[in-house]
């Protein structure tokens, strides 16, 4: 079943985020002057991972590029470097292929925050074939921290 997500509930859940949204593709400014140049942020709640992507061939790499920008930039700015927003999509180093996966910086993290919720389980493709798992960046960790070792639960008695 396709998971479609209409502007309103984008809308609702910018307003829950306390996130001024705004359709206008005009209007879009980068105003975070409260960093100084060569300051970095420590946290980095403002960036996504967004995983389950098409593996592509180096030369449908700007079409599919394109359509993830397309696609998670309804959520917020992308965060912008000289000229260029901040988006990362590895590809493999022989075959140029991409790898299924993709950074993106927003200018906030409630921004980001959005994207996750509105991005993931959105459906790329004609075909359904591509389902979107976003996480935040600095969620990472906690989801790869996994005991080394399995231990099964205790099994419990079961009262008739």
């Amino acid at each position: 079943m396709e998971h479609k997500v209409e502007l309103t509930e984008i809308e609702a859940q910018a307003e829950q985020l306390a996130i001024e949204f705004n359709d206008d593709d005009d209007d879009i400014s980068n105003d975070d002057e409260s960093m100084l140049p060569g300051e970095e942020e420590d946290d980095l709640g403002n960036l996504i991972i967004v995983d389950n992507l098409p593996l592509v061939v180096p030369e449908k790499f700007g079409k599919l590029s394109s359509a993830v920008r397309k696609i998670f930039g309804r959520f917020g700015v992308m965060k912008e470097d000289m000229f260029k927003d901040i988006f990362f999509m590895p590809v493999d180093s022989n075959t140029g292929q991409t790898l299924g996966y993709c950074f993106i910086e927003y200018d906030t993290p409630q921004e980001a925050e959005l994207a996750k919720q509105s991005g993931n389980g959105l459906i790329m493709g004609k075909d359904g074939r591509y389902k979107f798992s976003v996480t935040l960046f600095n969620e990472f960790d906690r989801i790869m921290n996994v005991a080394d070792e399995w231990t099964p639960p205790e099994k419990e008695q079961y009262a008739n």
